[in-house]
């Protein structure tokens, strides 16, 4: 039986691997939220609390993450991970995520 003192010590446990998925929790939203604010700041800091601002913040994040994303799916394959094992960190099956990032890979090698 795994005791709540055994969750937490796997957690602190810095040699502990990444959760198989995605994880949606406090840490995460903390990290989004100052990540938000911080681009505010940077961008518009007169309109911290603006959630106009904050729209903008966040949807620019979220296109920065959608570009990088090929290029990180590209150094995992470079990396020897299997496709099942990005697939389950994308939340997709192996076969969407070959279709999704192989094109992509392709095409980005073919440009250098």
């Amino acid at each position: 039986m795994v005791t709540e003192a055994d969750d937490c010590q796997r957690f602190n446990d810095p040699r502990r691997a990444h959760p198989r998925h995605c994880v949606v929790d406090e840490v995460t939203m903390t990290i989004l939220d100052e990540a938000a604010r911080t681009l505010v700041l940077l961008r518009s800091p007169m309109r911290l609390g603006d959630q106009l601002a904050e729209l903008h913040a966040l949807v620019s994040l979220r296109t920065q993450i959608d570009a990088r994303l090929p290029i990180v799916v590209a150094a995992a394959r470079d990396q020897g991970q299997r496709w099942i094992d990005i697939a389950d960190q994308l939340g997709m099956t192996p076969d969407a995520a070959r279709r999704r990032y192989r094109i992509q890979i392709t095409t980005d090698e073919n440009m250098r």
